[in-house]
């Protein structure tokens, strides 16, 4: 995927989306200055098939899985769907419960996360002051 501009001198880059066994759920774009060494960049044009392959940290590569691993191309992430729900409810104003707020704040820094920033999500990081 080739960079997209986001201002002159940062781009957007794409990194691979991953649930918590490294299995490969698609692409994601983010700033070039957030990407950490937990993501996974990708190469223009990235054709894997989704939920058929996982990122092999030591091989430094993706492996294709055995036909009982491989996960439902379509399948949601369940807790990337809660991470959001429960921000959307944030930001609606909603009161979470602060075991809630506690798992939010700990699940948007990892790497099963790994969306680019958003206007809620932006302001829920300012609000909660996470680093």
């Amino acid at each position: 995927m080739p960079k997209t501009p986001l201002s002159e001198t940062r781009y957007f880059v794409a990194v691979a989306r991953l649930d918590a066994d490294g299995v490969y759920h698609g692409t994601d774009e983010i700033p070039d200055d957030q990407v950490t060494d937990d993501h996974v960049l990708l190469p223009d044009g990235c054709d894997l098939p989704l939920g058929k392959y996982a990122w092999d940290r030591d091989k430094a590569s993706f492996v294709p899985l055995a036909n009982p691993q491989q996960r439902a191309e379509s399948a949601p992430l369940a807790l990337n769907a809660l991470a959001w729900l429960l921000l959307a409810q944030w930001d609606a104003g909603t009161v979470l419960p602060p075991p809630c707020l506690e798992w939010l704040d700990f699940y948007i820094k990892t790497i099963d996360f790994g969306y680019a920033i958003t206007p809620p999500l932006q302001r829920y990081i300012t609000e909660r002051g996470i680093k």
